[in-house]
């Protein structure tokens, strides 16, 4: 149990620092995903080399780890644009509406019946977007105004539904092959 809630404290660790990351590099957004995407695919292709654990991948399922790919390429680049037009916070919370988006998609991809407390968990989180975005109080005071604010917010969500897209489409490939594999091919492909 004790490992379980330190690898979830590391997870939120990397989330909100590569938050703080992408405000503090001074690339554009489609640039700097671009070299962390390289750079995974790099470290990762070693590790999966080293460590002979490249297994073989079917060929449909090629298209739909390169479709998982531009998907999280696309994401990184929304969720870096939220960032740097709001702030990390903002777009920490913005990523928190892809539950409640996950929680309607993924019973119409995949043909099962709605979770309603996935549902309920989502329209809160969504709901603390929706305050942000109309009472930006502290967030947006004059005396620290940020001129794409609203437009942070609003990429920021759009970050979470294209998050919430290649996660349904990722589930079943990650139940077929292991993690660093799949991460691997969608790094590369993005």
């Amino acid at each position: 149990m004790r490992k379980a809630y330190a690898q979830l404290n590391i997870a939120v660790f990397l989330w909100g620092f590569t938050g703080i990351l992408g405000k503090a590099i001074h690339l554009a957004a489609p640039i700097l995903v671009w070299w962390r995407m390289f750079l995974a695919s790099l470290i990762l292709f070693v590790l999966l080399k080293l460590g002979k654990k490249f297994v073989k991948v079917e060929k449909k399922d090629y298209y739909k780890l390169f479709l998982v790919g531009v998907l999280f390429a696309i994401h990184w680049v929304l969720f870096y644009y939220s960032v740097k037009w709001a702030n990390a916070s903002v777009a920490m919370i913005c990523m928190a509406t892809s539950s409640v988006l996950a929680s309607i998609l993924e019973p119409i991809i995949r043909k099962r019946p709605l979770v309603l407390s996935e549902f309920i968990f989502g329209l809160i989180a969504l709901l603390g977007v929706v305050c942000i975005y109309f009472f930006p109080g502290e967030a947006k005071d004059a005396s620290t105004e940020i001129p794409h604010f609203e437009k942070g917010v609003l990429v920021g969500v759009l970050a979470a539904m294209v998050n919430a897209f290649f996660s349904i489409l990722n589930k079943p490939l990650a139940e077929k092959y292991p993690a660093q594999l799949l991460v691997f091919y969608e790094m590369t492909s993005g």
